[in-house]
């Protein structure tokens, strides 16, 4: 009855030998399990000291006394029936023990532990107490087993419940039968109330085809392991990493579905980021390339563009105001000065992009560009306001370009917003960067231009009434990112355009 009533293994097996410690001459016992080296370990114990308990807790696996469990017959020792068999008699002799019975126990034809009870009044083990202890010992086999087997099915439970893994388990139909608690928050769930709701619950709608291709899978192949989408009870997905395995009864019939997965989102967005991460530094590495080649060009142009346009300046002044091609005159110096201003600002961008390892000092390149900007500013009617967090570190970069940041910047602003409006600079410092956004009031960029808005010679304004080139955003994006930085926008047609550079801080 103890053995049947009882749910952990020590707790049974110390009752029972205390029990069998008051039968008559028994005066003390214990019992050994098997450990899974071959030697044997005290696991409960009655009648003896602490100091004797400490002498004989185990018994490695090639001693005499394990080796003689392991035998699986029961021995005695008496009187005349001599200890000096065992490992340790003489401790036994000293303790007073005067006789000892060892009693094997087995379950599924393998010896898994042992009673040994002994007495220090008698003698010898009488017959009717040996036939008691052995039958003892065959009920005891089975019930160790199966208190084993709950043990470990608990540390099992356990370690499953608590585990950062989510696991399932679903019947041949595809219902829940069991969650853990890691399955359950990733899908925005408590356990209970997933049991009983069909597993494809928590798949996206339109991934349904697919859900079935995947349980036809499980079921002719025993397994599936790879990436699938969720859905949480908000109805949001979510990528994880999945295992699914059958389990089958002792005929071989499958019964249950085990499923294992953990969300990868994190993964899936470390991913997104070095691949941008790359995709951003090739990006770089083009522009900056491109603005190295336009500078070497730049070189090449100016001296001859300057013989061209002396040289000029000679024939136009050939030509009389009054002569019908007086006109063309004035378009080829035009033209020659727009070619000009080209050369010049790809000379700017030259040697702004070979100012490496310096620094700047950021609150004096805003007041300057802000007092160079009044004149437009005031043209244009647009206030240039400032709001700048803090003090602020050197940033590194030259200061002519970061005064070249900041002044295309602004001018594009200035140039973009609707009269008696204003454009807003605000600065900062984060994580080791300085922080720079531009914001206006104009018209907004349409959203199918905006891939080309850094392309060279590419321009929303008009060219004829603002003399632009459409250079200022790719010098602008080459400094940035020849200094390490990064830039980009967001915009809203009708409502304005706000930029945003970061560049390294001192």
């Amino acid at each position: 009855m103890i053995l049947a009533e009882a749910d952990a293994i020590e707790a049974a097996l110390r009752a029972c030998i205390s029990r069998l410690s008051q039968m008559g001459t028994i005066d003390a016992g214990g019992v050994y399990l098997v450990d899974d080296e071959g030697g044997v370990g005290l696991v409960a114990h009655a009648g003896i000291s602490d100091d004797f308990v400490r002498s004989v807790s185990r018994y490695g696996p090639d001693s005499p006394n394990a080796a003689m469990v392991r035998e699986g017959k029961p021995c005695y020792f008496g009187l005349n029936e001599p200890l000096e068999g065992l490992l340790d008699h003489r401790i036994l002799r000293t303790a007073g023990i005067l006789s000892l019975a060892v009693i094997p126990f087995h379950h599924g034809g393998r010896v898994i532990g042992c009673f040994n009870v002994s007495s220090y009044t008698c003698g010898h083990i009488a017959d009717t107490t040996r036939q008691l202890l052995e039958t003892v010992a065959s009920q005891v086999g089975a019930a160790v087993s199966r208190l084993k087997a709950v043990e470990v099915e608990r540390l099992l439970a356990a370690v499953v419940d608590q585990s950062i893994q989510g696991v399932s388990v679903t019947d041949r139909d595809g219902y829940f039968t069991y969650v853990n608690g890691a399955w359950a928050e990733m899908h925005g769930y408590r356990p209970e109330e997933l049991i009983g709701r069909h597993f494809a619950e928590l798949r996206p709608p339109e991934d349904r085809e697919l859900v079935m291709a995947n349980r036809t899978q499980v079921w002719e192949t025993g397994g599936f392991r790879g990436e699938m989408r969720k859905m949480r009870s908000d109805g949001s997905h979510f990528p994880v990493m999945k295992q699914i395995s059958l389990v089958r009864d002792a005929r071989g019939v499958p019964t249950h579905v085990v499923a294992t997965c953990y969300d990868i989102s994190r993964e899936k967005e470390a991913e997104r980021a070095i691949r941008r991460a790359g995709e951003l530094r090739l990006e770089a590495e083009k522009w900056m390339a491109a603005g190295r080649l336009a500078a070497r060009a730049a070189h090449e142009i100016n001296n001859p563009l300057a013989g061209i346009a002396n040289s000029f300046q000679l024939v136009k002044a050939a030509v009389p105001e009054a002569h019908p091609h007086r006109r063309f005159a004035e378009i080829i110096e035009r033209e020659i000065d727009r070619i000009g201003r080209i050369v010049r600002q790809m000379l700017d961008l030259s040697r702004t992009s070979r100012d490496e390892n310096q620094q700047s000092a950021v609150a004096e390149a805003i007041s300057d560009v802000v007092t160079m900007l009044a004149p437009a500013s005031d043209q244009y009617e647009v206030a240039i306001k400032t709001d700048v967090e803090g003090k602020l570190p050197p940033a590194r970069v030259s200061g002519d370009a970061l005064r070249q940041v900041l002044y295309n910047l602004l001018t594009n602003a200035v140039e973009a917003s609707k009269p008696r409006t204003s454009v807003h600079l605000k600065v900062w410092t984060a994580e080791h960067a300085l922080w720079i956004t531009v914001s206006d009031h104009g018209r907004g960029i349409a959203e199918e231009i905006r891939s080309r808005i850094f392309e060279p010679f590419f321009t929303t304004k008009d060219k004829s009434s603002s003399g632009g080139l459409g250079l200022g955003l790719w010098i602008l994006r080459t400094i940035v990112q020849s200094a390490g930085g990064t830039i980009g926008f967001d915009s809203n047609v009708g409502r304005g355009t706000t930029f945003r550079v970061s560049l390294p801080a001192a």
